[in-house]
């Protein structure tokens, strides 16, 4: 047999990406409500894979919370630093 097998098998990267939560954050003080995108990663996808998913999520969502575990979180976090915000 042949294929990538490094992906989950319902994962598609030509099909949009839906965020493992969604939670709408409501500040009394202003009014507002945040919209934010929550994924949450147990392994490493690898730099593509994340560009891509979060590339989807920014498209769709002003506000993204990543959560990886700290093994994980260097290689998350070095290619995206500075970034918020932009």
């Amino acid at each position: 047999m042949s294929g990538d097998f490094t992906r989950p098998l319902e994962y598609r990267p030509y099909q949009a990406h839906v965020p493992d939560a969604i939670a709408q954050i409501y500040f009394k003080d202003t009014a507002q409500t945040w919209e934010v995108a929550i994924e949450v990663e147990r392994s490493y996808k690898g730099p593509a894979d994340l560009d891509d998913i979060l590339a989807v999520l920014a498209s769709q969502y002003q506000h993204i919370w990543y959560f990886c575990p700290p093994s994980i979180y260097h290689l998350v976090e070095t290619p995206y630093q500075g970034t918020a915000g932009t």
